[in-house]
């Protein structure tokens, strides 16, 4: 929690005024007594990121345009970039079109034309599916603090975790059944080098953020629906379950051998895609 979230949750009922840096800007902001209201404000609250370059997806629009960690940016298409949110919504708004970017590195100023790639999301209230620009990057890392927390709580966090990566891969899954994935953005073992070669680059404790990151990613792909996987197995148990009487063995073999292809596929996919884009010849 920073400062101004902890003085908007404890502070007495009234205006609380909030000096910002970069840029200069007074806010007053008014709480109540009521804490729900002050929760609302608190979590609308954003952290304000200068927008500099602390990673870049291999292949990716950017790194295939030439941009490389420590890049900071100052203009998209002649707009004034003024912070890493402010550059995100820019390139949210220009899917599958290039666009001019002004960049500063070792006190030199850069123009690289970056095409970004069209994604489409769906609005998780109205349903509606659009398509936004992104462009493969990822802002430096803010300090990484450490504390101390109960073991209860520490479970709970993990738990939810989990949980929230375990829901990203299904949903990366069932993008890829219905198409909604570009094959061509799933990388493979060079990728994911050349991503923790960047971050130890940066800072070794964003290394070992990142590292976490693959330890509870490696756990949520164990619920995976794929036989070979332990949530393969549950899937099977299920379909006994609602056939209420057990699979053949041949069935089951069968079901595994397709998990197995699956699973090779997407693994060779992942690294001719690293083969293309270290020579450069990306189809």
């Amino acid at each position: 929690m920073t400062d101004v979230q902890r003085a908007i949750t404890e502070a007495p009922a009234g205006a609380i005024e909030v000096e910002t840096g970069q840029p200069a800007v007074t806010t007053l902001i008014t709480v109540t007594e009521d804490p729900a209201a002050r929760q609302e404000i608190v979590s609308a609250l954003s952290f304000w990121i200068a927008a500099t370059v602390g990673l870049t997806i291999p292949g990716g629009p950017a790194s295939s345009a030439g941009l490389e960690v420590g890049d900071r940016i100052l203009m998209l298409d002649e707009e004034p970039v003024r912070s890493w949110w402010h550059f995100v919504e820019l390139v949210r708004a220009r899917p599958g079109r290039p666009v001019n970017l002004l960049v500063e590195r070792d006190g030199s100023r850069i123009v690289r034309e970056v095409t970004t790639d069209a994604r489409s999301v769906t609005d998780a209230a109205t349903g509606e599916v659009t398509q936004i620009g992104v462009v493969g990057v990822a802002p430096a890392a803010s300090p990484i603090e450490y504390r101390a927390i109960p073991l209860v709580e520490a479970a709970r966090m993990g738990v939810a975790e989990t949980w929230a990566v375990t829901g990203f891969a299904l949903g990366w899954l069932a993008d890829l059944v219905t198409g909604d994935l570009d094959l061509t953005s799933t990388g493979g073992i060079l990728s994911y080098a050349a991503t923790l070669a960047q971050a130890a680059a940066v800072d070794s404790s964003f290394l070992l953020f990142l590292a976490n990151g693959a330890v509870v990613t490696a756990v949520s792909a164990l619920v995976v629906p794929f036989p070979p996987l332990p949530g393969g197995h549950m899937l099977l148990l299920l379909l006994e379950v609602a056939k209420r009487e057990p699979l053949s063995i041949e069935t089951r073999l069968n079901l595994t051998w397709l998990g197995v292809f699956c699973l090779g596929t997407l693994f060779l996919i992942g690294q001719f895609n690293d083969v293309m884009h270290a020579l450069g010849a990306y189809f």
